[in-house]
């Protein structure tokens, strides 16, 4: 089973960090959490923008493993 990754920032370094997630199959990416994007606006490609900085901490003891 993959664990489940949010990264947090959807700028450039955000987007390498996810490029490099995608080589890698230990994980399955579900988004990004990034203060100055619109919640639920794609960040990029099919990756949205599922929270602000102030979101991580809820959505992590719910379901998601940050690395």
């Amino acid at each position: 089973m993959k664990k489940k990754l949010a990264i947090i920032g959807g700028g450039e370094l955000g987007i390498q960090i996810l490029n490099l997630a995608l080589k890698d199959a230990t994980y399955e990416v579900v988004g990004f959490f990034d203060d100055t994007i619109e919640l639920n606006s794609t960040v990029f490609n099919l990756y949205k923008n599922i929270g602000n900085f102030n979101d991580i901490i809820s959505l992590f003891n719910k379901e998601f493993s940050i690395v």
